[in-house]
């Protein structure tokens, strides 16, 4: 929540004033990670979207395989902000992963990286086919700080 001052909120006893550039998400105790977005093209954060269908049976090697990025590898990649993985209720073994960066370089940076060569190659063995991958500029959004 920011008020008129340019404070952004992270507790009603806490202010932080609000950087110039808007991109750099920050952690809060009380409401988890919250992006920013800048209207500034060359600051947005970047990412992807991948539609997933996962083998029969694979699903929990799949989200272990996930979440072990999320704990393991995410954390030292430079840039990288959040991945998540959706699982949808209308069709049974679809999914949607996200992955958020910081910017178009730190993502190109980390889809290079021979690491994540090796993590891809492990999850490609437990989906059916190619993800679907869409890359592109985060342009809005924001947590609701609820």
């Amino acid at each position: 929540m920011a008020d008129p001052s340019g404070a952004v909120y992270v507790s009603d006893s806490q202010a932080l004033p609000v950087p110039n550039n808007l991109t750099k998400p920050f952690w809060d105790d009380t409401k988890g990670f919250v992006p920013r977005v800048s209207h500034n093209k060359e600051a947005n954060m970047y990412g992807t979207v991948a539609g997933i269908m996962a083998k029969a049976g694979q699903e929990k090697a799949m989200v272990a395989l996930m979440e072990g990025w999320n704990e393991t590898r995410g954390p030292k990649v430079n840039g990288a902000v959040a991945a998540y993985l959706y699982k949808f209720d209308e069709n049974p073994g679809e999914y949607l992963m996200v992955a958020m960066f910081q910017g178009k370089a730190t993502y190109r940076a980390n889809a290079q990286a021979p690491e994540q060569d090796v993590w891809c190659r492990q999850f490609r063995a437990l989906i059916d086919a190619d993800p679907t991958w869409d890359d592109g500029e985060i342009i809005s959004g924001g947590a609701m700080g609820k």
